[in-house]
């Protein structure tokens, strides 16, 4: 809109009058960019957990259908969790006191 300040919109007889809005801004309000103190990776079929400093929580990995695969506190700054399961992408939460992160990973 910047390069061509002229919109037209049509639609057809029966729409949605108010189906769409458009919000014209040039500044991104109302996100927060968390501060990611935890990296999680994977290697053949263990889950590596590296936060920043020690904390307290819990690592859980969950398959593609929601199911809890592993579960466990957290009692380091950095944490192997071998994973006896099958390959193919699972989903780990660590929960901290300070934040929550969700990430897909990938077990050969």
């Amino acid at each position: 809109m910047n390069v061509n300040p002229v919109y037209a919109f049509s639609s057809d007889a029966g729409n949605i009058g108010d189906r769409f809005v458009l919000h014209f801004n040039m500044s991104v309000t109302g996100l927060n960019e968390a501060e990611n103190n935890i990296n999680v990776f994977s290697i053949a079929n263990a889950v590596h957990v590296n936060l920043s400093k020690a904390e307290t929580g819990t690592i859980t990995v969950l398959d593609m259908s929601g199911r809890t695969v592993h579960n466990q506190a957290i009692n380091s700054d950095r944490m192997v969790i071998n994973l006896n399961t099958a390959a193919g992408i699972y989903v780990v939460q660590v929960e901290t006191s300070a934040q929550t992160i969700t990430q897909k990973i990938s077990i050969q």
